[in-house]
């Protein structure tokens, strides 16, 4: 049986474009004492950021904003570029984009790499 945090991650991870899901997300690490995490979701719901995934397969990506043309694409994928060049564990790197196995694995890179650059 899967706890709540399982699920309300799993129902995420299963449509990232579903944006009042996120401010669910937000609110569990808020009530559950993970203000990073949910100070990072703060900031991808304020910047409509979230992984680009195809739909057709289960891939996901970031795209490094710093480098690509804003009208280019999906912006919604694209970083700051401080922040992208955080991001690790990726399971390839081409051009200007980051790609992950899924969207779950791109979401916890993102917050990773979030949480260091704030702190920075």
């Amino acid at each position: 049986m899967q706890t709540v945090k399982e699920q309300l991650f799993a129902d995420l991870y299963a449509n990232p474009n579903d944006w009042r899901m996120r401010n669910v997300v937000f609110d569990w690490y808020e009530d559950n004492g993970c203000p990073d995490e949910a100070a990072c979701l703060t900031w991808m719901l304020e910047n409509r950021k979230r992984p680009y995934s195809s739909g057709t397969d289960s891939v996901a990506s970031w795209f490094n904003g710093g480098k690509i043309q804003s009208d280019l694409g999906d912006g919604e994928s694209d970083l700051p570029e401080e922040v992208y060049n955080l991001l690790e564990n990726y399971s390839s790197t081409r051009a200007n984009h980051r790609t992950y196995a899924s969207v779950q694995a791109a979401e916890e890179a993102f917050v990773i790499a979030w949480i260091k650059w704030k702190k920075k």
